[in-house]
């Protein structure tokens, strides 16, 4: 059986803001006091964000696991990164239809000085949510990172491509 290995870290990673008086304060304190604003899973911007699919027999009865999900889902914040800093699709979407900003983080610094709890997974794009299985639904939080590692590919244009994302705990 092969391995497979992961993904091999960028020297950069990059972050693209759109610019508002508020974004303005977050990104410069974010950048001066050293941490990441993530956001809360209701403020993203994608409305197909967050859907999973339990992969399991009909049969089997998965409201408990669901619920287990649905309650992790809102204690996990998010902070999505991309290995390029000209993608056109981020920079509109992201940038405020390129009105916006591009910060570059130094990927080895970002990842060692980020908290154990944080999760750095490779973004994933598939036109179905992911599935979960059985044991992986044990889990609500692991669960909640998986789903949130993947992104629905229906109503984009194209993959935004080398993205990653940061997931951990808000509360």
């Amino acid at each position: 059986m092969a391995q497979l290995d992961l993904p091999v870290l960028p020297r950069l990673l990059f972050r693209y803001r759109s610019i508002t008086d508020e974004t303005i304060k977050r990104e410069v304190s974010a950048i001066t006091e050293q941490y990441l604003w993530l956001s809360e899973f209701r403020r993203l911007n994608d409305p197909m964000e967050g859907f999973f699919q339990p992969d399991v027999p009909k049969f089997i009865d998965t409201t408990g696991w669901t619920k287990g999900v649905l309650r992790s889902k809102p204690q996990i914040g998010i902070c999505c990164f991309s290995d390029t800093n000209d993608n056109e699709l981020m920079w509109a979407h992201y940038a405020a239809n390129y009105s916006g900003i591009c910060v570059a983080y130094l990927a080895e610094r970002l990842v060692a000085g980020t908290l154990d709890n944080v999760h750095l997974v490779r973004l994933a794009y598939g036109n179905a949510p992911p599935p979960l299985r059985g044991s992986e639904m044990d889990d609500g939080r692991s669960a909640a990172i998986k789903i949130f590692s993947h992104k629905n590919l229906v109503g984009h244009t194209s993959a935004n491509g080398g993205c990653l994302v940061g997931a951990a705990v808000l509360k």
